[in-house]
């Protein structure tokens, strides 16, 4: 049950802006599952969520998106896709980092990266998908 509370907590808070643990609380119950406050503000805890300020305010994100979200604003050069492929450059040295924050985010999308001195190649299921992709990054 936990386990599956969890991994439910972490799809949420990456299609959603879930800003509050009510929210989150609320977000739960219509996919099925019941928990106290008191549950959902463990779950956060070892989930290792945090709050953080987006331009639309505050929402819920894991450490490791949170990682990949300060390793991009400081690393990305570009983003680009070309079918159902996405490459990213980098500055010099960062592209190994940056991959292995894509690899521990688990995008459903992504079915994999290498990753060079300066460019991460990602191979994705669909090119509406490597598009989408581009854009958040």
């Amino acid at each position: 049950m936990k386990s599956s509370r969890h991994a439910s907590i972490l799809k949420l808070i990456k299609e959603q802006d879930i800003a509050s643990q009510n929210e989150l609380t609320q977000k739960l119950a219509d996919v099925g599952f019941t928990a106290t406050q008191s549950t959902i503000s463990r779950d956060v805890r070892e989930l290792c969520l945090v709050l953080e300020r987006f331009p639309g305010g505050l929402k819920y994100v894991a450490k490791s998106q949170r990682n990949l979200n300060a390793l991009l604003s400081d690393n990305l050069v570009s983003a680009a896709s070309a079918g159902n492929m996405l490459v990213l450059r980098t500055r010099s040295g960062m592209a190994m980092a940056v991959a292995l924050a894509i690899d521990e985010m688990e995008f459903e999308d992504i079915l994999g990266c290498v990753a060079g001195d300066d460019t991460v190649f990602c191979v994705v299921k669909t090119d509406k998908g490597a598009q989408a992709l581009r854009d958040r990054f």
